[in-house]
């Protein structure tokens, strides 16, 4: 089963939000699915609202979810894929100061042991997504 994503409305100056942290989220185009494909940028898979309902969960849930120097995001205890290249399930957003935020799809190749052992405390993702994390192979 799929996630049900909420509906999410574009602000007049095409961000969406804020969360309830007070944050808001741009999506760039060239993050887009219908961006050319580039080797050095990840496509998302999802829509920009969709995109924003990533993020939201991230923002709202920030202790867990951060690393890096940003926030990572999934959904569905890493069962939703986001990405659209190579079917990635988590989210990457770069911390932008004071901006609004942006974010894509990464590979869990970037993703630091310690990180992917927090989610797996907490029960935010599952017992044979947190195995797969550890082999790379999400």
């Amino acid at each position: 089963m799929a996630y049900n994503y909420p509906f999410y409305t574009r602000n007049e100056d095409d961000t969406y939000g804020p969360t309830n942290k007070g944050h808001f989220y741009l999506p760039l185009s060239y993050h887009n699915r219908t961006a050319r494909k580039r080797a050095d940028k990840n496509r998302w898979r999802i829509k920009p609202p969709e995109q924003y309902e990533v993020f939201r969960v991230a923002d709202d849930n920030s202790e867990y979810y951060q690393g890096d120097g940003g926030l990572y995001g999934f959904l569905d205890k890493m069962d939703e894929v986001l990405g659209l290249d190579n079917e990635e399930r988590i989210a990457y957003f770069p911390d932008p100061g004071n901006d609004p935020w942006h974010g894509y799809p990464v590979s869990s190749k970037e993703i630091s042991n310690e990180v992917i052992k927090r989610w797996k405390d907490t029960a935010f993702i599952s017992t044979r997504n947190y195995r797969n994390l550890l082999k790379r192979e999400i």
